[in-house]
């Protein structure tokens, strides 16, 4: 739906799984009605998370096809967020299916923008088709509102600037005017993924730690990075790894060496 409403087509979006908004009341009987469509296999839960994952294997590709069904879109100990507000406003398809309004669709897709680190070309592609098609129906002023109340201004900005930065042109289509000046955000992030630099450690701790609104938030995300849960760990380690009984000293051991190769290796370009 995303895909057809804002970029014109299903196939001019890409996306590898499908997510679902459901109310958390409602979450056994998601379950059931995607496991009745085949997908039956359940990917771990991560603690503290807001969404689970069922996938199912598509003939002729080796990537399953996987239903997300989030309750909410942010944890819950790092925001004050209100998802009730998001369904308030949203606009009905179908008898039983509806779809966020197009301001609380900005607001959503920017903050998954800054979830990922904007670390792909996609996530600019998405803020800038919102902007194009948008930009008389979304309010900047109020969208500061929320985010401060919901505690995830620091989030918005940073993803905001970044996208504005990178694009100047957008100030023609839809003034910003809460830009942050000091970015540290490096521009080929995503076209070199395993490149060490300082300044891209230092985007790192920025992203990681300084995004939140509270002290106590900032804290809490912290904790996580130093002793991740055993389903975090998965995505931070190699396959060959991920079962074995000393991921805590091998995740240590990864993170001292790419620290120990930023201040005495060369990089290159």
């Amino acid at each position: 739906m995303f895909a057809e409403k804002y970029f014109g087509h299903i196939g001019a979006r890409p996306t590898s799984d499908i997510d679902v908004l459901i109310k958390a009341a409602d979450l056994e009987k998601a379950i059931e009605c995607v496991k009745s469509l085949g997908f039956d296999a359940e990917k771990e839960r991560i603690p503290g998370h807001f969404h689970c994952s069922y996938s199912k294997e598509i003939p002729g590709s080796r990537i399953p096809l996987t239903v997300e069904l989030h309750w909410d879109l942010l944890k819950e100990n790092t925001a004050s967020f209100q998802i009730d507000e998001f369904w308030k406003q949203a606009l009905p398809v179908k008898k039983h299916i509806k779809e966020l309004s197009s301001y609380h669709t900005f607001y959503m897709i920017s903050l998954h923008g800054w979830r990922h680190n904007l670390d792909s070309p996609k996530y600019f592609l998405d803020i800038i088709q919102l902007l194009h098609l948008l930009h008389d129906e979304i309010d900047y002023s109020l969208l500061f509102q929320d985010a401060t109340r919901h505690k995830t201004i620091k989030r918005i900005i940073r993803t905001l600037s970044i996208v504005y930065q990178q694009f100047p042109h957008l100030d023609q289509i839809k003034k910003f005017p809460y830009k942050r000046k000091n970015i540290i955000w490096e521009s080929n992030s995503f076209k070199k993924k395993n490149r060490k630099s300082i300044k891209k450690y230092a985007d790192f701790i920025d992203y990681q730690f300084f995004s939140y609104d509270s002290a106590r938030h900032s804290f809490i995300e912290m904790l996580k990075w130093i002793a991740p849960s055993e389903a975090d760990l998965v995505t931070h380690l190699e396959k060959d790894k991920q079962k074995s009984q000393f991921k805590y000293v091998l995740l240590s051991k990864k993170r001292f060496i790419n620290v120990v190769k930023m201040f005495f290796l060369p990089t290159k370009g």
